[in-house]
């Protein structure tokens, strides 16, 4: 092996140590996210039954009754009196999705670790992990 060769050999055992020290972080960070899902997969549900889909009727008829969304006010008195302290979010639906702004909305309520979010339009339920 000539000294070419063996710098070769080097930098690329090298540059393969540096990537799998980089990713062992990604893996152990998704492994987190993956185990917390699953342990708390029984707490979304019953958060999603009991407290986003009820909230969402809530703000569908608010807006039957008063033509207009509530408030951040109104939204956080109704859920904070009606879900135990909870503080769920009303909000206008996020870039990329389906919904129209002004018309469509999505409530989101942040449970330990994650954000879930339910959107009025299409029943779709979907959650962001924080950590």
């Amino acid at each position: 092996m000539n000294l070419r060769q063996f710098f070769s050999v080097l930098f690329g055992a090298i540059a393969l140590v540096l990537c799998v020290w980089k990713a062992i972080p990604l893996v152990l960070v998704f492994a987190d996210m993956e185990i917390s899902a699953i342990q708390q997969s029984s707490l979304h549900r019953k958060t999603y039954d009991t407290v986003l889909h009820p909230m969402c009727e809530w703000v569908r008829e608010f807006r039957a009754k008063k033509g207009r969304m509530p408030t951040n006010e109104e939204a956080s008195e109704y859920s904070v009196n009606h879900y135990h302290g909870q503080f769920v979010r009303v909000e206008p639906p996020e870039r990329g999705t389906s919904g129209q702004v002004g018309t469509d909305f999505m409530v989101s309520l942040t449970v330990n670790d994650w954000v879930l979010h339910y959107q009025a339009w299409d029943g779709r339920e979907w959650k962001a992990w924080t950590d």
